[in-house]
């Protein structure tokens, strides 16, 4: 085992020391008060290093879904069932594939949905200026309510 020197900055330690408390429910240190890292910091770096062994581009992960991420994950899909699949009667060869490709394009259509959901849930649904308006509309119902 090997002892390192970690600098980080402040923030992604109190992001680190957050999921270390409430994902790994981590030991708080005696002294310190604060939750101990270290095997936080062990089990993020596997999980990263798992990510990247996984073929997956990180870089075009952040942000919104790139066009080639459901293709990447498609092929990985694909690459670990595949295996797995009986082939002892060459005849039921061709329908798996045909299986498979039709997985394909319900796995891209499901993608395609989510990402259509991703971009419209993230550009804003009115202005402050139509928000303001509503509001006052309202209360001047509620008002009117309230006096009947």
């Amino acid at each position: 085992m090997a002892r390192i020197d970690l600098r980080i900055d402040d923030e992604l330690l109190l992001k680190i020391q957050e999921i270390a408390k409430e994902r790994f429910k981590a030991k708080v240190h005696h002294i310190s008060k604060n939750p101990e890292i270290t095997p936080t910091l062990i089990k993020l770096i596997e999980y990263g290093i798992e990510h990247l062994e996984s073929g997956l581009d990180t870089d075009s992960n952040r942000g919104s879904l790139p066009d080639s991420y459901l293709d990447q994950i498609s092929e990985i899909v694909l690459q670990k069932i595949t295996p797995k699949l009986p082939v002892s009667n060459p005849d039921n060869l061709d329908e798996i594939k045909s299986q498979l490709a039709e997985f394909d394009k319900a796995f891209q259509g499901l993608g395609s949905t989510v990402h259509d959901h991703v971009q419209m849930l993230s550009q804003p649904v009115a202005s402050k200026e139509d928000l303001e308006t509503a509001i006052a509309s309202l209360q001047i119902e509620i008002e009117g309510v309230k006096k009947q």
